[in-house]
């Protein structure tokens, strides 16, 4: 295969100038993209609401605030001279069964909820980024082999009308199939352009080279599944809040310390002079409520449903791992029957003699209907390996898949 491949690549590499000359830019690599991409203020925006939920940490650290109470706790308004009492002391809440440590605990797993999210919402941005880019670089050479089929059609020298009508046909089916190709080309580079902007400002910008190679994707390149993580970072979530809810059933006791100003009494039958009185109280709530029992079963229940989707998400994941790496292995085959088919093709139509100009004309139509086809397959795979990367977030990590280096 590997030979098929370097044919293509070279013919496809000398195609570019004339690419170049009709799109004027400069030309960047994969890794370049993806530098610029991890740069677009979208993927900023929204690693922007990491830091807001770590906040949560901080607040979730804080201790109950005291009060301050303040009052008249005996106020005689009889007209007998009792007398009054004025209160000034600290109210203060003691949280027992570590609340504060599981509200702590919660607030970490949300964060490591988010980043993992984050990590996801990367991986998806990047794969489309990336589609884009490989698209705009498919289009460039499909729009050179289009260009090289209409010159070799008005090469020939047909003899009779009958040939020569069948000519003018495929030069219109072949130049609306140019057209639309351009078309393509353009309003995708347009969209490449605006993706990178922030980094080449108005400076256009060309793909030079395709995303991913043609060969088969291992599983032993999938080190991690960044969309499992998210499943264990919820089920996280969800214990840690079970924990909480059960640290908030732990009764808390409150703390009072004050001092009662007792006023001079002048009543003639109870006199008294002024003086302060120490208060210090404790106040134990007493559950007697068989409530609890239900609210226990139902986190459970939770917690266990939790579990249930992490594991099943596992499942999914490595079965969509298999299935596209299947998808590739079939994709890949048929790419290399095809290159060797249109090796085989060119070489046929490269020995017809030019008095056989009628033969030539029907085996170039037959050799460029292989060629779109190659690139269709060739659009496929690299979607079912852009699937892989949202997978597993391998390409970054991995170097070697990216074309360009060790294939």
């Amino acid at each position: 295969m590997r030979p098929l491949l370097l044919a293509l690549a070279g013919f496809l590499w000398v195609a570019l100038p004339a690419v170049t000359q009709a799109q004027p830019g400069v030309r960047i690599t994969v890794a370049d993209f993806l530098q610029a991409i991890e740069q677009h203020p979208d993927i900023s925006a929204h690693a922007e609401g990491i830091e807001s939920i770590k906040s949560e940490i901080d607040i979730a650290r804080i201790l109950p605030d005291p009060s301050l109470t303040f009052g008249n706790v005996s106020g005689d308004i009889s007209g007998m001279n009792m007398p009054q009492q004025l209160y000034l002391g600290i109210d203060y809440t003691v949280e027992t069964g570590r609340k504060r440590q599981h509200r702590v605990q919660l607030a970490s797993a949300q964060v490591r909820l988010a980043e993992a999210e984050h990590t996801v919402f990367v991986n998806e941005f990047k794969r489309d980024a990336l589609l884009l880019f490989q698209h705009c670089w498919m289009l460039e050479q499909q729009i050179q082999e289009d260009l090289k089929y209409k010159q070799e059609i008005l090469s020939l020298n047909v003899p009779d009308s009958t040939a020569r009508l069948k000519q003018q046909l495929l030069l219109l089916e072949n130049q609306l199939l140019l057209d639309v190709a351009q078309d393509d080309l353009k309003e995708s580079l347009e969209e490449l352009n605006d993706m990178v902007k922030h980094v080449y400002g108005a400076q256009p910008v060309l793909p030079a080279m395709w995303v991913w190679s043609f060969e088969k994707y291992t599983s032993a390149q999938a080190s991690r599944y960044d969309r499992v993580q998210v499943s264990k970072a919820s089920a996280d979530v969800v214990h840690q809040e079970i924990l909480l809810m059960a640290a908030n059933r732990v009764p808390d006791i409150s703390v009072s310390l004050g001092n009662n100003f007792v006023g001079r009494a002048t009543n003639p039958e109870a006199p008294s002079p002024r003086y302060n009185a120490i208060t210090a109280t404790v106040s134990v709530p007493l559950k007697f409520s068989n409530w609890h029992g239900a609210e226990r079963k139902r986190e459970e229940l939770k917690k266990a449903s939790a579990r249930q989707q992490e594991l099943e998400a596992v499942g999914v994941v490595e079965d969509q791992l298999d299935e596209t790496q299947d998808d590739i292995a079939d994709l890949s085959t048929t790419f290399t029957q095809l290159n060797k088919l249109i090796a085989l093709q060119e070489r046929f139509v490269s020995q017809l003699p030019p008095t056989q100009s009628r033969e030539k004309l029907e085996e170039l139509t037959l050799l460029h209907g292989y060629r779109h086809q190659r690139w269709e397959i060739f659009d496929n795979i690299s979607k079912r390996k852009a699937d892989l990367f949202v997978l597993t977030g391998a390409l970054p990590r991995d170097p070697s898949v990216l074309a360009g280096s060790q294939n």
